[in-house]
């Protein structure tokens, strides 16, 4: 069974939808283009360190890769 097709405006939509019920005090509904892309970026902001992660399992990856040659 496959999943529902989901579009990316859906998402977007749904996106504003959430966004509004949660941090409706923060004043941010006065920019729903920008909430229906939250769930993108989100991450960023509440992990600093998110890319670095992604940077430093590579580079571990890449020595056990090594090592294994």
């Amino acid at each position: 069974m496959r999943p529902p097709e989901v579009t990316i405006e859906e998402n977007g939509r749904q996106g504003v939808g959430i966004s509004q019920a949660f941090y409706a005090a923060d004043g941010l509904e006065r920019f729903p283009k920008e909430l229906g892309k939250s769930w993108h970026y989100h991450h960023i902001f509440t992990a600093p360190f998110y890319y670095i992660e992604y940077g430093l399992s590579w580079l571990g990856a890449l020595q056990l890769w090594q090592k294994s040659l």
